[in-house]
């Protein structure tokens, strides 16, 4: 039987200790699978934790991604932004509404050259989604 999600054991397991700060920051980011940016956790975290910082979550953010427990995107050149899954997979971004999301497939298979290794992929395709495709069609009739 699986055990249900806690931040401070998923840290734990992974060598991290459970700060406050960590545990929020990662219990933020299981929770909002949204691939969001430092700002826009800052903005969700401080109204209940006037004291965290932006530069407490970038150090956070900066140590998960080192430990492998979270993927920074740069999907947009502006900022990066952070994804919980970081299993592989590539990212659909929709032009109308911004929203990304995760898009899995199995036909992902490279043939890297001998001796390559491959650490990590970023991958982002670009259209409109079904909600945003919805409301062009309304408008249309």
């Amino acid at each position: 039987m699986n055990e249900p999600f806690t931040a401070e054991a998923y840290l734990k397991a992974a060598g991290i200790t459970p700060t406050l700060q960590r545990t929020i920051v990662m219990d933020d980011l299981y929770h909002n699978r949204t691939h969001a940016t430092i700002e826009e956790i800052y903005e969700r975290l401080s109204a209940h934790y006037p004291k965290v910082t932006q530069r407490t979550i970038y150090n956070t953010l900066n140590l998960f991604v080192a430990k492998g427990l979270v993927s920074e995107l740069t999907i947009d050149e502006k900022c990066a932004r952070y994804d919980f899954d970081t299993s592989v997979h590539t990212h659909f971004q929709c032009t109308d509404c911004g929203t990304i999301f995760d898009v899995h497939s199995t036909r992902m298979r490279y043939r890297l050259p001998r001796g390559f290794t491959l650490q990590t992929e970023q991958h982002c395709t670009y259209g409109i989604c079904a909600a945003c495709n919805r409301k062009r069609m309304q408008y249309k009739l």
